[in-house]
């Protein structure tokens, strides 16, 4: 048994041209899906590497901080406004990292907060601040504060490594 309307050549070009038809609608939509989720995922990775790269930027701008910490030259109100800064980054990201990642705002916070803190509650920091006078920190509070530097450290890494595994909103 063959097909009735198979055996008119007319209908056998109409055929054909129908089969070709739904072959090509088929490969359009394959290659308007396809470049739809490249063009997506290539957004949400740039979006990860600005990220990314501004996790870096509050890596070096502590860097540069922690530099100036253990300088013999320090100025209360210049370290206390580097400080600021630097906070100011860090909540900044945070916060952005939380809206589009659900990253826990708090994540770098605590550090920065608990950096902060051994700075200003220090006694050299704080007879030294009225008068904005240059002074250098005893060895031990920046034995101490290294010592709490070393550990908190790695939070920059695992942030990296959280943006890197996050799905955006």
């Amino acid at each position: 048994m063959s097909c009735f309307l198979c055996s008119i050549p007319f209908a056998q070009d109409w055929l054909s041209i129908i089969d070709s038809a739904i072959t090509l609608g088929g490969l359009v939509v394959t290659l308007y899906i396809a470049r739809t989720i490249s063009r997506k995922l290539d957004s949400e990775r740039t979006l990860k590497n600005h990220f990314i790269e501004e996790v870096k930027d509050v890596r070096v701008h502590e860097e540069r901080l922690f530099q100036y910490i253990i300088s013999d030259k320090i100025r209360p109100h210049q370290l206390k406004s580097m400080m600021g800064s630097l906070n100011t980054s860090v909540g900044d990201l945070m916060n952005l990292l939380q809206s589009q990642y659900g990253v826990d705002s708090n994540y770098l916070n605590a550090f920065q907060w608990q950096y902060s803190q051994h700075i200003t509650d220090d006694e050299d920091f704080t007879s030294n601040f009225k008068k904005n006078t240059e002074f250098k920190f005893k060895p031990q509070m920046l034995k101490d504060f290294t010592s709490y530097r070393a550990d908190k450290i790695k939070l920059f890494n695992d942030l990296i490594v959280m943006i890197n595994n996050a799905k955006g909103k």
